[in-house]
């Protein structure tokens, strides 16, 4: 059975609630309306009781800004509706000339999300609209700050320890023999750190990295030594809050600089390559293939490791030997397509398709072991294989959506990025979190 929303709003435009309520109910949800419950004796207060308590969330709606002489009508169905349902269950949207307030639901994500994203797109229609209210105008000035009601960090600077170097997505804390690396909700796409921050993504970074570091350490031993703040150093407790969920203690090896990439598929750049030259990363391919295909066998395609505001640039696979040595490359080499395959194993199972990914290796008292991050959206291509088909670009649970979205606008991919909107910052989003759940088999929050 869908679940019930009822919707109480007052001073707030009525085509802005119209287009949420009808993203809501292609979110599979049934809302329904009624607004200004000014008379908090008789019919109406009846039919909000009525309304509230048979329904499986409630949604108030109101400007403060409007609606603060009739404060009581705010603290009248918050209350009434605590008689009835459960406080997760209650949400309120405080919408103003400065932000967008979302309160409750704390255990109820998913509803969340949907209703974070039914405002989102909301303000992103009306915004282009003529004559549109002021409302609408200003609240959807602040998807910023709204965002930021969503916990997004997109940078760390801890009580008592210095900043050792601030990557494109992680910022790296330097313990002496061990590291703190901390995963930010800051994106790249094309080697360039972009304006916005994505809800949840360290969160999600750190969660699946965890879960693939246990599930591959029989394969190759791994620098992670926990994610519980309880157990890190007494230094860095001053700053639990920032650091749960979205970092990592590890041991600090000597990394090789070397972005490993093993692919599965061929798409993305390689199949731009293909289309041109015949060739992936320099080396020739098979006659024939079409975009997003299976390829014959796996192949290992190695780049440099850049530095932020750098292009990584493809190598040859002996121009990797000359780096690093032939024993090391084999070692190497056979690492990653043994990871990728146990990988892919496991991510077809959840109804996931490994296209490609990338590694980075260090090495601790010359032991090979895998650093950094492991098949994540960010490192990973990730198809959803019910809606694999090759001969097209398929649909992805990664970030090819904010590539795709960054080439649609003619961005030249140099510094800076533009801002991107709130509708591929909450769909970027809840992709992530449906990868991680897919794999890890159960939710992020």
């Amino acid at each position: 059975m869908k679940e019930q929303v009822f919707i109480s709003y007052s001073w707030v435009d009525a085509p802005v609630v119209k287009s949420i309520t009808e993203q809501l109910r292609s979110d599979g949800y049934v809302p329904w309306v009624d607004r200004e419950h000014l008379d908090l004796n008789g019919d109406l207060c009846k039919q909000i009781k009525e309304g509230i308590c048979s329904s499986d969330y409630f949604v108030l709606i109101y400007s403060s800004e409007s609606v603060l002489q009739k404060s009581t009508w705010v603290e009248f169905e918050i209350e009434t509706a605590k008689n009835y349902l459960a406080e997760e269950r209650i949400l309120r949207l405080d919408i103003d000339k400065k932000k967008v307030i979302f309160t409750g639901v704390a255990s109820n994500k998913a509803f969340a999300h949907s209703l974070h994203n039914a405002f989102a797109l909301t303000f992103d229609k009306t915004s282009s609209q003529k004559n549109q209210s002021s409302l609408v105008s200003t609240s959807y000035k602040s998807h910023k700050e709204f965002q930021m009601s969503q916990n997004v960090i997109t940078e760390t600077n801890l009580t008592n320890v210095a900043l050792a170097n601030r990557g494109k997505v992680r910022d790296l804390y330097d313990l002496g023999d061990e590291l703190l690396i901390i995963s930010t909700d800051r994106i790249s796409a094309f080697d360039v750190v972009l304006p916005n921050g994505i809800p949840y993504k360290g969160q999600i970074l750190t969660g699946l990295s965890e879960f693939w570091f246990d599930y591959t350490k029989s394969i190759v031993d791994n620098h992670i030594i926990s994610t519980d703040v309880s157990q890190y150093p007494d230094v860095l407790q001053a700053d639990a809050e920032v650091l749960e969920g979205r970092s990592m203690f590890v041991r600090k090896a000597n990394r090789i600089d070397i972005e490993c990439v093993v692919r599965g598929y061929i798409a993305g750049s390689a199949w731009s390559e293909y289309k041109e030259a015949g060739t992936v990363c320099g080396e020739k391919m098979p006659a024939g293939l079409t975009e997003s295909e299976r390829l014959p066998e796996l192949i290992f395609t190695p780049s440099t490791k850049a530095e932020q505001g750098e292009h990584d640039e493809n190598i040859s696979i002996a121009e990797m030997v000359e780096v690093i040595g032939q024993d090391l490359s084999d070692k190497i080499i056979q690492t990653s397509f043994a990871l990728f395959e146990a990988a892919s194993e496991h991510a077809e199972k959840s109804g996931i398709i490994l296209c490609d990914t990338k590694f980075e290796f260090g090495q601790i008292d010359g032991q090979l072991i895998l650093i950094d991050e492991v098949f994540t959206p960010d490192s990973s291509r990730f198809w959803p294989k019910d809606e694999y088909k090759p001969g097209g670009s398929p649909p992805s649970f990664d970030k090819q959506y904010v590539r795709d979205y960054l080439s649609d606008v003619g961005w030249n991919k140099e510094p800076p990025a533009p801002e991107l909107p709130a509708d591929v910052i909450n769909q970027t989003s809840e992709k992530y979190l449906e990868a991680y759940r897919l794999i890890v088999g159960r939710e992020l929050l």
